[in-house]
Parts: structure tokens; sequence; C-alpha cells
């Protein structure tokens, strides 16, 4: 299946019914309820119900890798030859939505299903992680589900066949209960269900991977703050040492460091101008320009 026709039939599955990507969202309701719904859920809902349009999920560099982990797998052949790739499958119920999975690889004679995951984790952290996805698998009556593991150890590093690890899932009947009291609380809850969307969302209404996302670029700004902190009081030390040295410039193979005197900086008074003269409308003179979207981030702690 190319990549266009995957996108296609995941658009069309994500209207109308839950799949593998869900399951943690089914088994968090099944276990605690429907309390446990955050804003990134009843989208999910939403999207699941036609009330909004999905929108596919932005590929981070993490999931561009994971998906080519999966075209390595693919190529390199160590999976037998009744393997099929990105393997669709659905459970009849008598549930108001289907319920259905994405399978990484699949083996339809024997009816396993091979979950590849590349991680920094550890191959029992990566079953832990994504547990209900796993067993989500046993939940579409699958014989076998199969762990594939590659760690990572650098974004930049080739996969390495000897690298890979193998671990069979064995079939999990408590969570498998939990799962389906998680379906069924959906089922009753989405029969009365309106959604609106709302403008503000808090760290824990978006999804996982999108948390990890944003703590990674807080991490970076705050790193960030504490370079230019130190930098700050570096520089201030380095101006001292050449005023009193009347030292003008520092110069080396790596670098260029010159002293700039105090001055003066002509700014024009915009304000003073419109002032002193009232028949000058400041709206005749603005120049519009576009500009492109973006965030905007302030650091609280």
């Amino acid at each position: 299946m190319s990549t266009n026709e995957l996108t296609n039939e995941i658009e069309m599955t994500r209207t109308g019914g839950l799949g593998g990507s869900d399951a943690a969202m089914v088994y968090k309701i099944g276990l605690n309820g429907l309390t446990a719904l955050n804003n990134s859920d009843k989208r999910r809902l939403a999207v699941m119900l036609g009330i909004v349009p999905y929108v596919p999920i932005f590929q981070t560099r993490a999931m561009r890798k994971g998906h080519d982990f999966e075209d390595f797998i693919f190529e390199s052949k160590i999976l037998n030859s009744l393997i099929e790739r990105e393997k669709y499958l659905e459970l009849r119920t008598n549930l108001n939505f289907k319920i259905f999975c994405h399978a990484d690889f699949y083996n339809s004679f024997n009816k396993i299903v091979y979950e590849c995951k590349y991680s920094k984790h550890t191959l029992e952290e990566v079953k832990q992680i994504n547990y209900p996805q796993l067993q989500w698998y046993y939940l579409l009556n699958n014989q076998n589900v199969v762990l594939v593991h590659h760690p990572q150890i650098s974004e930049f590093e080739n996969f390495n066949i000897d690298k890979i690890q193998m671990l069979e899932i064995e079939k999990d009947d408590k969570t498998l209960e939990i799962l389906w009291n998680g379906l069924k609380l959906i089922n009753d809850y989405i029969k009365d269900f309106t959604y609106e969307e709302k403008e503000e969302w808090k760290e824990e209404d978006l999804l996982p991977f999108e948390q990890k996302e944003v703590n990674i670029l807080y991490n970076y700004l705050t790193e960030i703050k504490r370079l230019e902190n130190e930098v700050e009081e570096r520089k201030q030390y380095l101006l001292e040492v050449m005023k009193n040295n009347n030292i003008k410039s520092i110069t080396s193979d790596k670098y260029r460091i010159t002293y700039i005197a105090p001055s003066e900086v002509k700014t024009f008074d915009k304000i003073k101008l419109f002032k002193e003269h009232p028949e000058i409308s400041e709206t005749d003179y603005l120049k519009i320009s576009k500009k492109k979207d973006y965030v905007k981030i302030d650091l609280l702690a």
C-alpha cells in the first residue's frame, strides 16, 4: 500500500470508529470512567462521529524515523513471505462505531500481528508504554502479537538487523476486560454527545506524544535561557577587563571580540510628531506586511 493510499484509508477509518492508536484512551476510560476524558479525547470522539473534520497529525522526526524503521523491516525481509504490510483489520460488534487497527505487519495465515517500535526505551519499557495498543490486537481476535523493537542510540544512526529485538506479547484477559468496559462506556456516552471547541487547553489535554514534544521544547528553552544569563554575566566581566586595560579588541582563530564605547542613539519620536502635528494621520502612512503564524512561548518557571 502506498503512503497516499494508507493516508486516505486512515482518514476514512478515523471517522466512524476507534483504532489501535486510540487504545490508551479507551483503556484510561475503562479504568477510571468517563471523567478521565480530556479535550483531546473529546475531539477524537467528535472526529469519529463526523462532528469535526479529521486533521492529519503532524509528523515529528521521531514518527518519521518510526516509519523508516518499518520500511527497513519490510525491505530487509526478516519476517517471512506471508507477511502483509499495514493490514486493516476490523471486528464486527454491536457497538455504534467500528473498532479496527492498522497492523504494521500481519501474517493472515496464523493471524499474527507484528507491531514495530523504534525507541530510546528498553524493550520492556516499550511493552509497558504501548500495552493497551498491543492488547487491542487481541481484542480484534488475533492469535498472537509480536513486538518488534529497535533501540534508538542516536537520532541519525542507521538501522541494524543485529539490534532488532522481538518479544511475544501474551494475551491479558484483565486488560481486555478494561478495554471492553471503556468501549461500552464510550458507546453510551456518544448517544447524547455534543462537542465545543476550546481555544485554551491544559497540558494534560494534549496527546502523550504532543506532551512529550512540548516538554522537550520547554527544556530546550530553559537551557537556552540559562546559557543566555551565563553569557551576559561573562560578557559583563569581559567588558570590565577590556575597559580597565584599554583593550579595543581580542582576536583568535575562533572569534573576534570588540569593545564598543558608549554612544548616543537617535530614534524617531513618532508620538511627539503626531502630537505636534494633529493634521497628520498615522493611518495614512501605515505599511501592512503579512506575517506567518507562529507560537509564542513564555517561561513561567
